[in-house]
């Protein structure tokens, strides 16, 4: 199984970074980070994951080109993955 996400880059240079978690939050599974520059659409993909499993994924954005600016932690957002057939 997998849990794939995709998203429009906000305009500028930012660098976004997914997380997957379990189903309680306590242990981060995996994580990817990509750099992305305008508005462009960008993906990813976490994988081998088991079947009929909830896990938790979030996205933190950093404007890469403002030192100052704080990250934005976005909430996270509960997805299961499919049953075996």
């Amino acid at each position: 199984e997998s849990v794939t996400y995709d998203a429009t880059s906000l305009a500028g240079n930012y660098t976004y970074t997914a997380e997957l978690y379990d189903s309680t939050l306590g242990l981060l599974i995996s994580s990817q980070t990509q750099a992305v520059a305008a508005s462009t659409p960008f993906t990813g993909t976490f994988t081998p994951l088991t079947s009929s499993t909830v896990y938790n994924v979030r996205l933190t954005i950093v404007p890469t080109a403002c030192l100052e600016c704080p990250p934005t932690v976005c909430g996270f957002n509960s997805i299961t993955t499919s049953p075996l057939p």
